[in-house]
């Protein structure tokens, strides 16, 4: 998966998957004009919020895994 910044001219040449196997997502986020390369900016947007969540630990999860210890 690639999401980047669609301003971003580092992340050019697009799309990511011409070059690489296995990108099966490769789409443009658009985030603030100021600022888009900050950790925030890039948890903040939905598309890539959605694309990382299911690796995130739950805080139960976290409580319940300390306590098994």
């Amino acid at each position: 998966m690639n999401l980047a910044e669609a301003g971003d001219l580092i992340a050019v040449p697009r799309p990511l998957s011409d070059r690489f196997d296995g990108v099966h997502i490769d789409d443009a986020v658009h985030m603030a004009r100021v600022d888009c390369h900050t950790m925030g900016m890039y948890l903040s947007c939905g598309m890539v919020a959605t694309a990382i969540a299911p690796y995130l630990a739950r805080p139960d999860e976290l409580t319940s895994s300390a306590s098994a210890d």
